[in-house]
């Protein structure tokens, strides 16, 4: 059987390229590229990946005379760099081979047939081989050690080398990680949990931190460093506060009432709180409203209501002192309030002398000798006298 030059042509390229168009180049209204899957694919590694469009032709031509047969060039390229091996398969689509050396990122996908761009700029996205996850507390106490895990992960098909790169939380002087180490390979797929101390470095104020840690990678010709990080509040040295209202003067022999008041830091709650009242020498307490044993919960209050007795004329202090433990971390130190007392002796008026005249006249005026003395500690004002007289004066 014998075929004219034009069929054999189209059996030439029906054989060589199915689904192609012999002698037809690209439709009018051009193709487009709208996909490329998988994506994303791990980087250091070589993935196949397929280019998904409508209107891709390829376009051959044979030569009879010549013995040859000729086809529209494919091209496409991600970011910088070629995608390797591009082949028109039978349902459509375009295979293609990503490089090991393109790094990680998202990419725009271009198509070339035949000198002639596709529409479309899909994106593929090469992400590193391993990813990180940080498991860390939401904050830590003054004084107080946490649990710090780190969860490294393969997602490349071959071994993967690693190594820390960096850990610390910013800014400084606030909590640190100690213990934390990292093996030199992950297999494909492997997944490992590291378990690491996080401390607090007892900072006086505390405030809001970053954990940062990172891995280095390295697979194939490329290599990189992953990053991680989780926020921390840490939490400052725990404070009692308190108040404490007394008179500054009372006489000797009178009751006065003082009051006072403990507050908890609105970090934690305190427990074993004691509150311990005193006062010596000119002065004792009448009713101590001391106490022990007690808890306050975070940013709780308790009042309290004593009194003070003047003892003797002098000055003495009437002290507060407040210990607690807290819930968490290191307990608050102790606090002492104090407020002076003078003890006056009271004013006391005594009449020291009186002097009459021993005989007096009837209608003559009589003079009346009268000395007074203050024996108290204060001075007398809108001070009077009075007097009388009975039977005929």
């Amino acid at each position: 059987m014998k075929f004219s030059t034009s069929i054999r042509a189209a059996v030439v390229c029906a054989l060589a390229f199915g689904g192609c168009v012999c002698d037809r180049h690209t439709p009018d209204g051009g193709f487009v590229l709208d996909a490329v899957a998988p994506s994303p694919v791990v980087a250091g590694v070589r993935a196949k990946v397929a280019l998904k469009g409508a209107g891709f032709r390829v376009s051959v031509r044979s030569d009879l005379g010549a013995k040859t047969v000729t086809s529209d060039s494919i091209s496409a390229s991600a970011g910088p760099a070629d995608l390797q091996s591009p082949v028109l398969r039978d349902d459509g689509l375009i295979d293609a081979v990503v490089p090991d050396t393109l790094e990680p990122g998202v990419w725009p996908v271009s198509l070339s047939i035949g000198g002639t761009a596709a529409g479309g700029t899909p994106a593929l996205e090469v992400v590193a081989p391993i990813e990180l996850a940080l498991h860390a507390p939401a904050d830590l106490a003054s004084g107080e050690s946490g649990a710090l895990v780190l969860d490294v992960s393969s997602r490349a098909p071959t071994q993967v080398h690693v190594s820390l790169e960096s850990q610390g939380v910013a800014p400084d002087g606030l909590a640190g990680i100690s213990g934390l180490s990292l093996l030199s390979s992950l297999e494909a797929d492997q997944t490992i949990s590291l378990t690491a101390s996080l401390d607090s470095l007892r900072s006086a104020a505390g405030g809001d931190t970053s954990i940062d840690v990172a891995v280095r990678w390295t697979l194939g010709p490329q290599t990189g460093v992953v990053h991680e990080s989780a926020p921390l509040r840490a939490l400052g040295q725990p404070a009692l506060s308190a108040s404490l209202d007394a008179p500054t003067e009372i006489e000797a022999g009178a009751d006065v009432p003082f009051s006072a008041a403990l507050t908890g830091p609105s970090s934690m709650a305190m427990g074993n709180v004691s509150a311990a009242f005193s006062a010596g020498g000119a002065a004792a307490l009448a009713n101590d409203p001391s106490t022990s044993g007690f808890a306050l919960a975070a940013g709780a209050g308790m009042p309290f209501q004593g009194s003070l007795h003047g003892v003797s004329a002098g000055v003495t202090s009437l002290r507060f002192v407040a210990r607690a433990t807290a819930e968490r971390g290191d307990a608050p130190p102790p606090l002492e309030l104090s407020r002076d007392v003078i003890v006056r002796a009271g004013p006391l008026p005594v009449l020291a002398s009186l002097s009459l005249p021993g005989q007096v006249e009837v209608g003559v005026p009589a003079v009346l000798h009268l000395q007074a003395r203050n024996d108290g500690d204060v001075a007398l004002t809108g001070a009077h006298v009075t007097v009388s007289a009975t039977d005929g004066l």
